[in-house]
């Protein structure tokens, strides 16, 4: 497809790539087909078409036709009166509507639209010397361009042009041509236009040229096709462009007044005396026919006008214009626990430092108690399940060690920990955990293997794919301080990784182990945190002594923000 299309653009046939010479058993003499073995011209007047077969090999056969594309000419039926319809929602969505409109109809009608950057001159903005047209084929890696470079050139050549130019806007340019012709066309842009951040009126992707060559049929076609009529309705009767302009112009400024070929009303309010139906109008229709039918269609909710009749003869070609202004409004739910809690101002987050020595007991973070809720509202979901399937299964294993494997973490969202429940599933042998949010839908917040020591007694050892409900999991209040202590760290310091400015994590996301020894949490004193070579992170939280009480390994996170540029991940203990 990609290779006939451009066969059709450049109007010649591609060379067969290899080949030498025809199968002898095939013969084409006498008949109008051959094998190209060099690139053969068309004719450049001609209307040419391209056939496509694929045989698919199941029996799914496919065959497309494709046939050359004629521009039309430019400004064609330009001098014909024409009727433009436009509608809305709202009175003010109409307003910002014409305002697309008569924007549109501006840039078009610039005469001095800025043209494409020539070859010479960007390669002596490059500090490559003034190159030649014919360089144009030349890859941009062969230049050895430094990125930084680059990226101030095009900084400068866009402040030139009135626009700004980023590496993002070139990143697809394999070649100095294309760089060329790329810039050449941003510039040459119908600019977007936002209305005081209110509502959204987008111009189009298209060269100014292409603008003022569209001539008023065209637009007044395309403002009907395929266009639902909305109960705020504006129609001109118009006999070209600049009355357009004109038209328009007038209506912004007395949205309310009427004029000759100006036209406003909504479908809402009914009216007395509604005008009737108008007869199909004599193509090409006359002024006072397209008057009566645009009177007509700004009265009537349920008009039913056939466009076509207006123009007669060949269908108009139809042409992008500015879409539908919606309105800038954000339509989202928000959540009661998602609203931030009337605290006290903000303190400065001190840096992560030893919660105790071991010979100390562990002080708490603040002097207010901390509860399961409070742990809810401080930290991501992930962590909450974390937190209380440890806590569950230690108290399922009487304080034996736990440990799990292959952890991995459902999505961030709001709990009650009134429907966290932890649910057992065997499978062939090996046992899994959940830990799930059951409210309406349950959702897993957290799934992992657990080690054998926990299997048989715990889980019964079903069969493969049974699941035990191991019940609702207790709101512990005795483990609220220990987890917020582990978790306060990971979560709640500014200073986590050891620079002021670093984003704290907004979610685990997976861990490949989690060692948990319940009975010795009470003698916590110290919290560790080291990033690893691959970048994720090590645990570990304990007395001093080995092992640890708590230790994660691997842990991978997602970061509400990503990491300032140029900071390097460091390889020591990141806190202790």
């Amino acid at each position: 497809m990609i290779k006939a299309l451009l066969a059709l653009n450049h109007r010649q046939i591609p060379a067969n790539l290899h080949f030498q010479y025809l199968n002898p058993k095939i013969d084409l003499a006498g008949t109008p087909f051959f094998v190209p073995d060099e690139p053969v011209s068309l004719d450049p007047e001609a209307r040419l078409a391209a056939g496509i077969s694929s045989f698919g090999f199941g029996g799914a056969n496919a065959h497309a036709v494709l046939e050359s594309y004629a521009n039309p000419a430019p400004g064609e039926d330009e001098d014909r009166p024409c009727l433009i319809p436009l509608s809305a929602r709202t009175r003010p969505a109409l307003i910002a509507r014409t305002e697309q409109l008569l924007a549109y109809l501006s840039v078009g009608g610039r005469d001095d639209a800025p043209q494409a950057l020539p070859i010479p001159e960007l390669s002596a903005e490059l500090g490559l010397g003034r190159l030649p047209e014919t360089a144009g084929p030349m890859p941009l890696r062969a230049l050895r361009l430094e990125v930084s470079d680059l990226a101030a050139v095009l900084k400068r050549i866009g402040r030139k042009r009135g626009i700004d130019l980023a590496l993002d806007d070139v990143r697809d340019c394999v070649t100095l041509g294309e760089l060329s012709a790329c810039i050449g066309e941003l510039t040459c842009i119908a600019p977007s236009h936002r209305d005081s951040g209110e509502r959204l009126l987008s111009g189009v992707a298209i060269p100014d040229r292409a603008v003022r060559d569209a001539s008023l049929v065209q637009i007044g076609f395309s403002l009907t096709e395929g266009r639902d009529a909305m109960a705020e309705r504006l129609a001109i009767v118009a006999r070209s462009k600049q009355e357009l302009k004109q038209q328009l112009e007038q209506f912004l400024a007395e949205p309310e007044a009427t004029a000759d070929g100006l036209f406003s009303g909504s479908v809402r309010r009914p009216i007395e005396n509604a005008p009737e139906a108008p007869s199909s109008p004599d193509a090409p229709a006359t002024v006072e026919e397209l008057a009566a039918w645009a009177r007509y269609w700004v009265a009537v909710r349920t008009a039913k006008l056939d466009w076509m009749d207006l123009h007669g003869g060949p269908r108009p070609r139809k042409i992008p214009l500015p879409s539908y202004p919606f309105a800038l409004t954000r339509h989202w739910f928000e959540s009661p626990k998602t609203a931030e809690p009337e605290t006290a101002p903000e303190k400065a987050a001190a840096p992560i430092t030893p919660l105790a020595t071991p010979a100390e007991k562990p002080r708490p973070a603040s002097a207010d108690p901390v509860t399961p809720e409070a742990l809810v509202r401080r930290f991501p979901s992930s962590a909450v399940a974390l937190a209380y399937l440890l806590d569950h299964l230690a108290k399922q294993s009487n304080g034996a060690t736990i440990t799990l494997r292959n952890l991995v973490f459902g999505a961030p969202q709001d709990i009650d920990l009134r429907h966290l429940k932890a649910v057992g599933i065997a499978s062939g042998g090996l046992t899994m955990a959940q830990c799930l949010h059951q409210l309406g839908t349950a959702k897993v917040l957290l799934q992992a293997e657990i080690a054998a020591n926990l299997s048989a007694p715990h889980f019964g050892g079903g069969t493969a794919g049974s699941r035990v409900t191991l019940g609702p999991i207790a709101e512990a209040e005795r483990s609220a301080p220990f987890w917020a202590a582990i978790f306060g760290p990971l979560f709640g310091a500014e200073g986590w990784i050891a620079e002021p400015d670093a984003p704290a994590l907004s979610a685990l996301y997976r861990a490949d182990a989690v060692g948990f020894e319940p009975r010795r949490k009470a003698s916590l004193a110290q919290i560790e945190i080291r990033r690893t070579q691959g970048g994720s992170f090590d645990f570990l939280a304990g007395d001093g002594t080995a092992p640890p009480i708590l230790w994660i390994e691997n842990l991978t996170v997602k970061p509400a923000a990503a990491a300032p540029s140029g900071q390097q991940p460091r390889e020591e203990a990141l806190a202790s």
